[in-house]
């Protein structure tokens, strides 16, 4: 019976991925009968490609939006593992916060907070888990403990967007309007028109009480930087009983793929064309880079996060699906942005640089980088 039953789904699932592949638009059931059969027999990849092609097609369709979802949580799960063993074996302060991430959106808000309390002893210089701790506080509205955390990543990343424009909120929520304007208003400065900033800070110079004055033939003013929140927060101190010994060696772990961040740079920079390339994570933090003297890098990566999320956002929006690269073409060159994990890679290139060399050597680089990640 078993050999029956074991041909006859063989059968069924070469029917339906059949039809899958060669109709523009199957009927929802084969998305549902082919998740299960695939899920049935671990292959994760596939069941994944099929329920998010049915979100896709049939984004109403409940049996489908159960399908993703689980799926998505399936998906979450062999990744936290992942993550766990990765910082077990060589731990790096991206790992903390990636894996926080995952527990939170899970709502494992408990297993979260200790992933960012240890990410924090180990790390305590890396604004990501301070701003993952910041969000969570926030969510539970503990406003006291959420400007803690949030202050703490805006000080250790001027540029950081998100930790920025939650602290700007948080500010409000204490009734410390001028303090949520500075903040919004650095924001401007490295992420100038984005829609949303403008409104809150219209918001908030409305409940400071600032009347915003518009010259009917005023010139554009020149831009000055905004300054950065000022208010500095005491680092905590690492849990009494910290094994200095293993603190030792996880900064050694974190340098060393810190150095091979940096050597997967050089294989760009033999790129004829490359003029530089940025590594950022999902907070603008800079891992790598290959800049000029002239550039500032903390501010390049700043940019160049709010670049990727306005376009990811925008994919998502007009039912692209996930963001996975793209081109900013100038007068005198383009930028290519590249989807890494939950890094960011953007390379700076001439308009005439040979686009099967640069995609070879992005392709390099990404190995190179996930081989470490």
């Amino acid at each position: 019976m078993g050999i029956i039953s074991s041909l006859v789904r063989g059968w069924e699932k070469r029917r339906l991925e059949k039809i899958e592949k060669n109709s523009p638009r199957p009927p929802a059931e084969v998305f549902i009968r082919l998740y299960e059969i695939y899920h049935s027999e671990g292959e994760v990849n596939a069941a994944s490609r099929v329920a998010k092609r049915g979100m896709r097609l049939y984004p109403h369709n409940p049996d489908i939006g159960k399908a993703s979802r689980d799926m998505d949580r399936m998906v979450r799960e062999i990744e936290k593992e992942r993550l766990r063993q990765k910082i077990e074996s060589y731990p790096n302060p991206i790992l903390y916060a990636r894996l926080a991430e995952l527990y939170k959106t899970d709502g494992e808000i408990g297993a979260s907070v200790k992933v960012c309390e240890a990410g924090i002893r180990a790390f305590p210089d890396y604004g990501g888990t301070y701003l993952l701790l910041g969000q969570i506080c926030f969510d539970q509205e503990d406003f006291d403990g959420a400007l803690s955390y949030l202050e703490k990543a805006a000080e250790l990343d001027r540029y950081n967007y998100m930790a920025l424009r939650l602290l700007a909120d948080t500010y409000m929520k204490q009734g410390r309007y001028m303090d949520a304007v500075q903040n919004l208003d650095a924001i401007l400065y490295f992420a100038p028109g984005d829609e949303q900033v403008l409104d809150a800070l219209k918001a908030a110079k409305t409940a400071a009480g600032i009347q915003e004055e518009v010259p009917p033939e005023a010139a554009p003013a020149e831009a000055v930087p905004a300054p950065a929140p000022t208010t500095k927060v005491k680092p905590r101190e690492p849990a009494k009983g910290a094994s200095t010994v293993a603190r030792q060696m996880k900064m050694k772990a974190a340098a060393k793929k810190q150095v091979a961040y940096t050597d997967a740079i050089e294989i760009l920079k033999t790129i004829e064309g490359v003029h530089g390339a940025l590594l950022v994570d999902a907070f603008g933090l800079v891992i790598a880079s290959y800049l000029s003297q002239d550039v500032d890098e903390e501010l390049a990566g700043a940019m160049i996060t709010n670049i990727y999320r306005s376009t990811a956002r925008s994919a998502q929006q007009m039912g692209l699906g996930s963001f996975e690269d793209g081109v900013i073409e100038g007068e005198s060159g383009n930028i290519h942005l590249i989807a890494i994990q939950d890094m960011i890679l953007a390379v700076f290139a001439a308009a005439t640089i040979k686009m099967g060399l640069l995609e070879k050597a992005i392709r390099d680089f990404a190995n190179a980088v996930l081989e470490v990640g």
